[in-house]
């Protein structure tokens, strides 16, 4: 059984200059998976809020859409193809939300790390966009990624 939590908190200086929370969670579950994403908004960026909520949605809804695939998923390489397929759907949506409330992309950016883990063969699929990490935990085994950074 797996069990995991989400938290989201404005800043202090996000609070005091009147900016909103710019970071997200998603998490969704079904019968086969658990999966995750996390985006850190970039504060410096006007939009950065709507860029972190709409590329952790289309992670999520993208790995859920190719779960049956995923679980056939056996080797290195075909998972780090994945990875990169998945941070690229997620620049695209982002794009199109940028296109679609007419935004400047230049207004919106965030990091983002992402997991699926297949409950039925015990293993994780995980990416990352930026200076971010990914850290997956169960009772036998852990999976950490990091920026390169010691």
């Amino acid at each position: 059984m797996w069990k995991y939590a989400r938290y989201m908190q404005q800043g202090i200086s996000h609070r005091k200059r009147n900016v909103p929370c710019q970071d997200n969670v998603w998490i969704e579950e079904d019968n086969d998976c658990i999966v995750a994403a996390l985006a850190d908004g970039l504060g410096s960026l006007k939009n950065s809020e709507v860029a972190s909520q709409v590329a952790t949605e289309a992670v999520c809804k993208t790995l859920l859409s190719k779960n049956n695939d995923l679980l056939k998923l056996a080797m290195v390489e075909q998972k780090a193809a994945l990875s990169r397929e998945i941070v690229i759907c997620a620049q695209e949506a982002v794009r199109k939300a940028a296109q679609d409330a007419a935004m400047n992309m230049a207004e919106l950016d965030c990091t983002l790390v992402f997991v699926y883990i297949s409950k039925k063969y015990n293993y994780a699929i995980t990416g990352r966009l930026g200076d971010s990490a990914v850290c997956v935990v169960s009772h036998k085994k852990s999976i950490a990624i990091n920026d390169g950074a010691n």
